[in-house]
């Protein structure tokens, strides 16, 4: 499966120290999947990311940054009859650029455990489930090149939480997907994303 993917974060309620803060966040990137088996998939993306971060001293850009993530993907059970599906996922994310010097940077690490329960109908597959979401970022700060004190890092302060969606099944084979997918793990958070399957 090939895709490009778009992830939109809103307001994620961080936590450095005693502080509360928060993260916004906009990804971009081209995804890939194979199939291990019938029941195990894997997929890759690989892309950029602009992140900023408001907390007490302000409002603080990152620019642009590197996105990787990897996911593996289980489908539990399934009923082909009735069109059911059940499944669970785990997923790693990295948004960050090592080694810049002039600037502000960040070092996102991102962990998911999630699992869904789906219902197809023909083209339309809706799909709802719960998340466990983890951050850790480690934060550079820089004024006129020069290191401030205020670096440090940043944690997830609520990391469980719904999501749901939908894919919408086009072409004469069904084999284009349009995903649409919506959350709520500390902030509201989007993912829209156009694949083909082969």
């Amino acid at each position: 499966m090939l895709g490009l993917d778009v992830d939109s974060t809103v307001a994620r309620e961080l936590k450095t120290g005693g502080t509360s803060s928060k993260a916004y966040m906009l990804c971009a990137g081209h995804s890939r999947g194979y199939g291990l088996t019938d029941w195990l998939s894997v997929f890759g993306t690989i892309g950029a990311g602009y992140v900023s971060v408001k907390d007490n001293l302000g409002q603080h850009g990152f620019n642009t940054n590197l996105l990787a993530s990897g996911q593996l993907k289980l489908r539990l059970w399934q009923s082909r009859g009735h069109g059911w599906e059940w499944d669970a996922s785990s997923q790693y994310a990295y948004v960050g650029l090592p080694h810049r010097h002039s600037a502000n940077d960040i070092v996102w690490h991102e962990w998911q455990g999630a699992t869904s329960l789906s219902r197809t109908w023909d083209r339309w597959a809706p799909y709802l489930g719960v998340k466990y979401d983890t951050v850790h970022a480690d934060v550079k700060l820089r004024q006129n090149g020069e290191l401030l004190t205020q670096s440090g890092s940043y944690h997830s302060t609520l990391d469980v939480g719904p999501f749901l969606g939908f894919d919408w099944w086009i072409g004469e084979e069904h084999d284009t997907a349009f995903n649409l997918e919506v959350s709520a793990v500390g902030g509201a958070e989007m993912t829209c994303s156009l694949r083909k399957r082969f």
